[in-house]
């Protein structure tokens, strides 16, 4: 999955990844001289995935039964002790999933993304293939997946969650599991011998989030570095707001407030590894983890924020800097 970039968006991207940055903030913004901001007055800002509820009544989750820890938010509270199980009768498939009986070839990982800030916990049913082209149920694994987490999942946590092992033979096993109204998936490939680096997800219905980006690889991932980019259309000067979460347990581990740009700033570039120097971690930086998630907001001069206008996440490169391959890793699946 190789993307080519359009030549104004390459310059802004090599400009941001590139060795020789001079950038001295995460963000950096391009402008439009005499930009005149569109009409739209609607709420539009880094908005969530489409509801998958928009047919259902909304759930709301338990309330959380345990006290709150010192120095610990309610909400930070309700997400570690609240949890919920919903289903909404669409079955998501991955399907081909390698087996650990692939040695030395591709590695496979199905990512588990909630948005929200209480526990979702699914079922997922693992088949392998028999001689007749048949699947077979190999047993099923139950999974909780943390608020504001994007656990990442190989072949060894599947076989090892159900106690199999595949024989020479069986080299793909088959994921079957209702992702319920709040979890959303993402299925990828990683190859040892070259390095690619890719989205593999066969969605039923795949969407994209602007406010909750998952799996975004901090300096620790050597060689495939992340940068964002951003479409803004406000009629007001803004900060851009960043919670930084631990991407496999959802703990929030940092924040960070942009510079104030103006009004005409229409495109923003965020290279992750300078995120990193910017940030203000609430652990000690050297444990930062591989993958962390990023929740944006935008407000205004006064830290009020903006409701109208538009801003949008366009894209999420990882660059393989060996091959000087960029892959697009934003889109997502519902079912």
């Amino acid at each position: 999955m190789k993307v080519w970039l359009f030549p104004a968006l390459a310059c802004a991207f090599l400009m941001t990844t590139g060795a020789a940055s001079t950038a001295t903030e995460p963000f950096q913004g391009f402008q439009i001289p005499d930009y005149e901001p569109g009409l739209e007055t609607e709420s539009q800002v880094f908005q969530k995935a489409p509801s998958k509820l928009s047919k259902q009544s909304e759930q709301v989750p338990p309330e959380s039964p345990g006290g709150q820890k010192e120095g610990q938010s309610s909400e930070e509270s309700s997400r570690e002790s609240s949890s919920v199980t919903t289903t909404i009768g669409i079955l998501s498939t991955v399907f081909p999933f390698n087996t650990s009986a692939v040695e030395g070839g591709n590695q496979t990982y199905l990512r588990l993304i909630n948005p929200e800030s209480f526990s979702n916990e699914i079922t997922v049913s693992v088949f392998s293939i028999d001689f007749a082209d048949q699947f077979v149920l190999e047993g099923s694994c139950f999974i909780s997946v943390p608020g504001k987490s994007a656990p990442q999942l190989g072949n060894e946590y599947f076989e090892d969650c159900i106690g199999w092992t595949p024989t020479s033979s069986q080299v793909v096993m088959f994921l079957q599991f209702d992702a319920g109204d709040y979890l959303y998936w993402q299925n990828v490939i990683w190859s040892p011998t070259t390095g690619y680096f890719g989205n593999l997800s066969t969605c039923r219905e795949p969407t994209v989030s602007d406010q909750f980006i998952h799996s975004v690889h901090t300096s620790k991932i050597s060689g495939y570095p992340s940068t964002l980019f951003g479409l803004i259309d406000v009629s007001e000067p803004y900060y851009v707001d960043v919670n930084i979460y631990d991407g496999g347990s959802g703990s929030l581990i940092g924040q960070y407030r942009s510079q104030l740009f103006s009004s005409n700033t229409v495109l923003l570039a965020l290279e992750v590894a300078t995120l990193e120097q910017f940030a203000t971690w609430f652990i000690p930086f050297a444990d930062r983890p591989l993958q962390i998630n990023l929740e944006f907001d935008l407000v205004n001069q006064f830290g009020i924020q903006i409701t109208q206008g538009r801003a949008d996440l366009v894209s999420h490169y990882v660059q393989q800097t060996s091959r000087g391959e960029t892959y697009n890793m934003l889109n997502v699946c519902s079912f």
